[in-house]
């Protein structure tokens, strides 16, 4: 999706971004990187009405699960418990896990002390 951004802005810069040529570029892009069952099976997926017209968050289905999610969930919860974590490094090694543990501890923060750690970081 980056990548298909990135052209598009090139190739729009200056102008103007309607949703229809919008769509016609990234159908376009869709099919000249991926064969044509990779392509339909991509484009298949997407909702254009759900995206541009339906009220609310478009319809996006976020795979968090990875290994240095897994790690800081795991850090979390022994923090959470009251446990000092021997081993934060998968948490302080990556900005986007520092921000999701601060998050997750400011979403928690009326059902255990916050600052019953403060070193964690």
């Amino acid at each position: 999706m980056l990548t298909f951004l990135r052209e598009y802005l090139k190739k729009r810069e200056g102008g103007n971004i309607n949703t229809r040529e919008f769509v016609i570029d990234f159908i376009d892009f869709v099919k000249s990187k991926f064969n044509e069952s990779e392509s339909n099976e991509i484009l298949g997926q997407i909702d254009w009405k759900a995206w541009f017209y339906d009220g609310g968050l478009p319809p996006v289905i976020h795979d968090s699960e990875f290994e240095g999610w897994s790690q800081m969930e795991k850090i979390f919860n022994e923090f959470k418990e009251g446990k000092n974590p021997e081993d934060v490094s998968a948490v302080t090694s990556d900005p986007a896990l520092t921000i999701a543990f601060t998050q997750k501890i400011m979403l928690e923060e009326g059902k255990f002390v916050m600052f019953a750690r403060p070193n964690i970081l």
